[in-house]
């Protein structure tokens, strides 16, 4: 589809959807209604939607219900890695199925693959002593475990959030991703290298930071270079994580107004080519480090507040809607190695308010309605409708949905889900003229798929 359309309306989604999920790696998607029920549709080649076979259908065409141990709990996060997705009940439970070679999935084992989602194992964390003096004066049970509030998935490797604060990591440690400090590569054979993946969700709590040597900083490679822990490190609260292709990114809690904390800093670390993690060098990060070109009097006034990772790109919204990008979301072109905000945006009043980068394009949704994106859309995700161009160097609006209010936006692998707003009589008069597609609609690409069989090999052509 070049142009934005409703996917089921009526058919699978009547009542209303609540959170959308894909991601920069991912041609698999997640969509979770209003009821808490997960939906799931894209690549199922290594089993990511967890529906359970030993010979999974590698695509499915059309939203299907995806269930397993959280019963009747309701979902309320999801994310999707390359081959991978991960779910979140509201008691704070996580799921995971798909590949899962590096571990990514957190079920403890490195099985090559979870057919059916299966429940994570996490390390670490569980309640303070404050919530458990409370629970204990209110009556009520106590708690080990943590309560995971967040999910975000790179190409192979997760990262979650619990309701502290803290961050957990688990799968591929090969560009640092996992913030541990460590890749733990190392010859399993004598030309072969493997790397110390960990199979279960373990919690980091270390964060670090150097100082600028401007003099050097083009120069000095940040894996050689010294980056002493914070003072305060064990006592930083994330409230906002996001996951690249070999990246990750995490935005402190913000603090409270009138506090004299100062602004809410931004961390950054796994794979650090094209200025990735907006340290002004290339280099991978082994620790979550501080940004400290998102620090300063002016962020004090107008803090970071949530993250955005695309596939080489990392992306920060601040609490007036400004963004600050770095990375390179698209294959030309130079690559931006600190820090800066999007002049195209600000300086025309737009409000950001949802925002997502896919594999090579980025996609924003404003305060007044607009949703804005450029970059590469191969496959006519830039959302430029019938006939219109398949990159833009500069933002354009999408046309068809200038009415509407984009609630989230999640852009996949050749793809994009924009979750708009459909709360009253306005809200469906904006949207009542947008194309539609419902699930009878969909069954001719299952139609045409009928008889190919397994990954891999092709369908023979008929006479």
């Amino acid at each position: 589809f070049n142009t934005p359309t409703l996917l089921c309306p009526t058919s699978v989604f009547r009542k209303g959807v609540s959170y959308v999920a894909t991601s920069s790696s991912s041609c698999h998607s997640i969509a979770i209604t209003s009821e808490g029920i997960p939906y799931g549709w894209g690549r199922n080649e290594a089993g990511q939607l967890g529906l359970g076979s030993e010979n999974p259908a590698p695509c499915v065409f059309s939203p299907v219900k995806l269930d397993g141990g959280w019963g009747l709990n309701k979902i309320v996060s999801a994310s999707t890695g390359k081959s991978h997705s991960v779910l979140v009940d509201e008691t704070g439970a996580v799921y995971a199925a798909g590949m899962n070679k590096n571990g990514q999935c957190g079920v403890n084992s490195c099985t090559e693959s979870c057919m059916s989602f299966r429940k994570c194992f996490i390390v670490g964390g569980g309640e303070d002593e404050g919530e458990k003096k409370s629970k204990k004066q209110k009556g009520e049970e106590e708690s080990d475990a943590p309560k995971i509030v967040q999910v975000s998935c790179g190409e192979n490797f997760s990262l979650l959030l619990d309701a502290q604060g803290y961050i957990y990591t688990a799968g591929s440690a090969e560009f640092g991703q996992l913030g541990n400090g460590s890749t733990g590569e190392h010859f399993i054979t004598a030309n072969k290298i493997a790397f110390e993946d960990s199979t279960k969700f373990v919690q980091r709590r270390l964060f670090v930071w150097r100082p600028y040597d401007q003099d050097k900083i083009e120069r000095v490679s940040s894996a050689d270079t010294e980056k002493p822990p914070l003072v305060d490190s064990y006592k930083i609260r994330i409230g906002s994580i996001s996951c690249g292709k070999n990246h990750a990114m995490a935005v402190e809690a913000p603090f409270k107004k009138g506090s004299t904390g100062g602004a809410a800093r931004v961390f950054s670390w796994g794979g650090g080519n094209y200025g990735t993690l907006g340290h002004k060098i290339q280099g991978d990060e082994y620790l979550p480090r501080l940004i400290e070109s998102l620090q300063g009097p002016m962020f004090e006034s107008n803090q970071p507040v949530s993250a955005c990772a695309g596939s080489s790109c990392g992306i920060v919204l601040s609490e007036r809607g400004h963004c600050f990008y770095w990375g390179r979301f698209r294959s030309a072109g130079e690559a931006t190695m600190r820090p800066a905000v999007i002049e195209a945006l600000a300086n025309n009043g737009h409000e950001v308010k949802s925002l997502s980068a896919g594999a090579g394009m980025v996609m924003f949704g404003t305060a007044n309605g607009n949703t804005i994106s450029w970059g590469q859309g191969p496959h006519g995700e830039l959302g430029y409708g019938k006939g219109g161009k398949k990159s833009s160097a500069k933002p354009q609006f999408l046309g068809g949905i200038d009415k509407c209010l984009t609630m989230q936006i999640a852009c996949g692998y050749g793809h994009a889900l924009m979750l708009i707003r459909d709360e009253d009589d306005e809200d469906k008069s904006a949207s009542k003229d947008l194309p539609k597609v419902e699930k009878n609609d969909l069954q001719v690409y299952d139609a045409m798929m009928s008889g190919a069989t397994t990954p891999g090999k092709s369908k023979k052509k008929k006479k």
